[in-house]
């Protein structure tokens, strides 16, 4: 889904973002898996930034109102409420929890959540990989 290799680069957007920020700040962090996950297009339409714009963010080359796009990254992706396809409305940590457990078929919620979870557009979970 992202762009790897597009004009030689093979590194991934956490990897640019600690390139470019040293120790990058939570949100930048956070902005640059959602780019990994998601691809530049759709992490930008979730926060309300063009592709470009967040390109430069990751690198710390936007010339724009840094705060400007930090707020709108924290509202997006940073909220501490999420929307559950299962569950409705829970709390990030309980999200990225669910996220953490591995199968079990003690209860048909605990099935749904882990089945949820693979294509849920808050997963941290890549390529079969646990991030949270």
């Amino acid at each position: 889904m992202t762009r790897r290799g597009f004009n030689g680069d093979d590194r991934s957007m956490a990897d640019k973002a600690v390139l470019a920020w040293g120790d990058a700040p939570d949100w930048i962090v956070e902005l640059a898996v959602l780019v990994d996950q998601v691809g530049l297009k759709a992490a930008g339409a979730r926060v309300g930034y063009s592709a470009g714009a967040i390109s430069q963010v990751i690198n710390r080359k936007y010339a724009g109102d840094i705060g400007a796009v930090e707020r709108e990254v924290r509202a997006a992706v940073l909220a501490p409420t999420v929307e559950c396809p299962v569950l409705d409305t829970i709390s990030r940590e309980d999200c990225l929890s669910y996220q953490a457990k591995p199968f079990s078929s003690a209860s048909a919620r605990s099935a749904l959540l882990h089945h949820a979870c693979k294509t849920c557009p808050h997963a941290r979970q890549q390529k079969g990989t646990n991030n949270a």
